[in-house]
């Protein structure tokens, strides 16, 4: 089976402890790049460019970037034009460092584009797109060092839209690799988990040491092993991938089938379903008709309909979804509660206490699809599948049922060599 690998995990950035006016430029002949300091960067340098670095990447981050005009429509996605763009990658980035980010892909598209000598950037058209991987940082540990090179891990809290410190508790603590190197005169970044995440399966970088040296650039991800099963692994055959595909049809007995609710977007853990998207088309739904209840959903701060708007002049359906049949349906096929769901309070989704009801206002209609074409099953009761674009891994539970546990996009591994 192809090596899985992911993204929307160890993507790569940028950034540099370059801070302050920039001095006159003295004549090319005087110009001396001062040494790298000894000591190498303090951790407040580090932190530094970890903060400017997610300026950088963040889709409606404005921080360092100018937005010089906003939600372009192209090639069927919204981006925002931003200026400054080569001025502040070459004071941030290595070439290497600059490369992985015109390379990042985010939510299946380019982070960046260029186009009539413009550079633009994603819009932040979605909650997962304003996710702020490193505004809690935990800890800087320095893991290695070589020929000037910098290898950190980087404990942090990734705070989704709405989020603050004190709901750190509700999402997952992160380590992620960090490549720091001296340019230029000055420190900048060769290697950064731009969305926060480890790489999976293909491993994080790592330094050189004297017993081994894997031929690659510090701070790149190495090659991936062969492309095959591991031993322990057992393909799926043919008869088995027809029944795994006849249980993802989309629509089953003229409705949407709830497995197409886990496909509706990407997490590398149950933690991490973005339960506003999971609820987007939830099957067992129904409509508002009751007026106090309306009253309270235009009394809530993610209401973003006009104040005084009236319930039979709406001109798309409330759907009153019960937290009770997203608990059943979340247990019964994730092995997960509510509770244990990354929830996005800043989203257009709407929970009221006291019905215990979720709400959304869908006027379409949509679903997860997934079309297997090869997988595997492990000894230790974990399935892996792919549909050519994406990896969907599963895991049994002691009774035997088979329960979500990751659903990533696939991302062929850049492997650079000297």
């Amino acid at each position: 089976m192809k090596r899985i690998c992911a993204l929307l995990l160890a993507a790569v950035l940028l950034l540099t402890a370059c801070s302050g006016a920039a001095p006159e430029k003295a004549p090319v002949s005087d110009a001396v790049a001062p040494p790298a300091p000894a000591e190498g960067p303090t951790e407040e340098a580090v932190i530094d460019l970890l903060r400017r670095a997610e300026a950088i990447y963040q889709p409606g981050n404005f921080d360092i970037l100018s937005a010089v005009s906003q939600e372009n429509f192209i090639d069927g996605a919204y981006y925002d034009e931003v200026g400054g763009y080569e001025e502040a990658v070459a004071g941030i980035f290595t070439q290497n460092g600059i490369e992985q980010l015109e390379e990042t892909v985010f939510l299946e598209l380019p982070l960046f584009l260029r186009e009539d000598g413009k550079v633009y950037r994603q819009s932040a058209m979605t909650d997962s797109a304003v996710l702020r991987c490193y505004e809690l940082i935990d800890a800087v540990a320095l893991t290695a060092r070589d020929s000037g090179n910098y290898f950190y891990e980087i404990t942090h809290v990734p705070l989704p839209k709405g989020y603050t410190a004190e709901d750190r508790h509700k999402v997952s603590t992160l380590v992620s690799p960090l490549t720091i190197v001296w340019q230029d005169g000055c420190w900048k970044v060769d290697f950064f988990a731009a969305f926060g995440q480890d790489a999976i399966a293909c491993g994080t970088p790592v330094a050189p040491t004297e017993e081994e040296f894997l031929g690659q650039l510090p701070g790149n991800i190495s090659a991936p092993g062969a492309d095959a099963y591991p031993a322990q692994a057992h393909p799926l055959t043919e008869e088995e991938i027809a029944q795994v595909n006849t249980a993802f049809e989309p629509i089953v007995n003229h409705a949407v089938n709830p497995l197409g609710l886990f496909l509706m977007s990407w997490y590398q853990s149950p933690e991490w379903l973005d339960l506003t998207e999971f609820l987007r088309y939830f099957p067992q739904s129904t409509e508002v008709e009751n007026p106090d209840e309306f009253e309270a959903l235009k009394a809530h701060e993610n209401w973003s309909w006009p104040k005084d708007a009236e319930l039979d002049m709406m001109p798309v359906p409330i759907h009153r979804i019960a937290a009770g049949d997203v608990e059943q349906l979340l247990q019964q096929y994730m092995g997960v509660g509510i509770d244990d769901i990354t929830y996005h309070p800043g989203s257009e989704l709407i929970y009221l206490e006291e019905y215990d009801c979720f709400y959304n206002f869908t006027s379409d209609a949509g679903f997860g699809a997934f079309q297997c074409t090869e997988g595997c099953t492990m000894e230790d009761g974990t399935l892996v599948m792919t549909d050519g674009a994406a990896a969907l891994t599963m895991k049994q539970a002691g009774d035997g049922r088979w329960l979500f546990y990751s659903y990533l996009p696939l991302e062929p591994v850049r492997c650079l060599s000297e």
